[in-house]
């Protein structure tokens, strides 16, 4: 399966700034993977849980068999400390939209639970660290999402497992220049997002640094314009 540029930088997250020591994309359960009874144990309590609660009872409309069986997440990781990373990226050029508010949510907090039950189900013992990310998404899907998105983390969220939303801006503070920034020196290009970078740098790619300043300056104008506007009004009401 190929991979693609968000989940190419989601790797090289991991890797780099979150200290992964072994990461892959398109990951999905294998037949052949038996679960121990600890694993099994916590996994079905959590799907009880899920059927269970008055929010996310109706995401799963399928047994828990069937939904490890269709698991697939874009991009694992496990550190030196068995923190498990799972993230689902979402990579749309004019922004990501599931469908109408309530679709959203359900899809939204599928990816999440599904990711969870999985990571229960053969990492019984580690923590979870679960993403999801998106460098555009349309303001209504966003909206939607945080509207549950505080719901997820109340149900779930424990010393345990942590879920974590993180677009737009966020996307390019907290993801996209920290792995640009981190990974400067490194030569290794197998990573499709590093073989990207190194290709950009070849025709003076704006430096993050340089982003950063951009912003501000561009915030600051913005801030001037405003004020010399309001002050513009205030003459002109004056003057009549």
């Amino acid at each position: 399966m190929t991979t693609e540029m968000g989940e190419s930088l989601m790797q090289s997250y991991f890797k780099h700034v979150k200290g992964c020591l072994i990461s892959q994309t398109n990951w999905k359960l294998s037949g052949n993977w038996h679960a121990s009874e600890d694993g099994k144990c916590a996994c079905k309590a959590l799907f009880r849980t899920i059927k269970g609660d008055p929010v996310f009872s109706g995401i799963f409309n399928i047994k828990l068999e069937q939904i490890l069986k269709q698991t697939e997440i874009d991009v694992v990781g496990i550190d030196a400390n068995n923190t498990i990373y799972m993230a689902e990226v979402a990579f749309h050029e004019r922004g990501l939209q599931f469908g109408n508010k309530r679709e959203t949510q359900d899809i939204f907090a599928k990816k999440m639970l599904r990711a969870y039950l999985a990571a229960l189900y053969l990492f019984p013992h580690c923590t979870y660290e679960i993403f999801f990310a998106s460098p555009k998404i349309v303001p209504n899907a966003d909206v939607s999402i945080r509207e549950i998105f505080p719901e997820l983390q109340n149900h779930f969220e424990s010393d345990k497992v942590h879920f974590h939303y993180i677009v737009d801006e966020d996307f390019r503070d907290t993801i996209l220049l920290p792995a640009y920034e981190i990974t400067q020196s490194e030569t290794d290009t197998s990573e499709l997002f590093l073989r990207s970078i190194k290709l950009l740098e070849l025709f003076n790619f704006v430096q993050p640094s340089t982003l950063k300043r951009k912003k501000k300056r561009t915030l600051h104008s913005e801030k001037s314009s405003i004020q010399n506007t309001q002050k513009n009004a205030i003459n002109v009401s004056v003057l009549c």
